[in-house]
């Protein structure tokens, strides 16, 4: 039988103890079940989660404040949420791109792919995070979306990192066609390895549609 430290009982009925009046926050107190979510109370998170989803919307500011938290669990917990409660979501996971952990960046990028094309621009936006690893993933995202997802290529291919302007590529073969006009706008402003990249891409993605059997 697993046994419960002594200190998380304890920390878990000190927060429940300061919410709304001396209990669990009340059904629709996002306030109260934010501050549950940045606790360390694990168990208290994962009820806070599924209290926030239920309240809906309204709770989408905290939860954004919530993706500031020190702790990573509280963060994980508030893409979690946001994940659940559809497009409205979309700006908030965006700045969870730019989360300084993978794990997090992976789950916002999975639930704005589930949103769809429409957070394409979050994921552009995620370009100007502070590292190329942000980044990268932020390109990676876009291409989950496909056609939708070209407009974050010529941010990539102008990147002053090579391993962002790699990724753009790479980017750019997945989405297929749709990436064609950022390939060719950009390419006169490339030389050296970076435009060689992008001229076998282009005629990559060429030969792929010209060997597509017609429908």
């Amino acid at each position: 039988m697993t046994r419960i430290p002594a200190a998380t009982v304890l920390a878990s009925v000190l927060l429940f103890a300061g919410c709304s009046g001396g209990g669990t926050p009340a059904a629709d107190d996002a306030r109260g079940w934010t501050k549950v979510l940045e606790s360390a109370d694990v168990y208290g998170q994962r009820r806070a989660i599924e209290a926030l989803v239920r309240i809906g919307e309204p709770v989408i500011p905290g939860l954004r404040s919530a993706l500031g938290a020190p702790r990573l669990d509280s963060r994980l917990g508030a893409v979690r949420a946001l994940s659940r409660l559809g497009a409205a979501a979309g700006p908030a996971l965006g700045l969870a791109l730019r989360d300084t952990d993978p794990v997090v960046r992976r789950e916002a990028c999975d639930a704005l792919v589930a949103i769809g094309p429409s957070t394409a621009e979050e994921m552009r936006a995620a370009l100007d995070a502070p590292n190329h690893a942000m980044q990268e993933n932020a390109i990676a995202c876009a291409a989950r979306l496909g056609p939708p997802g070209a407009i974050v290529l010529a941010g990539a291919l102008e990147a002053p990192d090579g391993r962002v302007r790699e990724r753009g590529i790479e980017a750019a073969i997945a989405i297929g066609p749709a990436a064609l006009p950022a390939l060719e706008a950009v390419r006169p402003k490339l030389a050296g390895a970076t435009g060689a990249a992008v001229d076998r891409a282009i005629e990559e993605i060429r030969r792929r549609g010209a060997s597509k059997p017609a429908a």
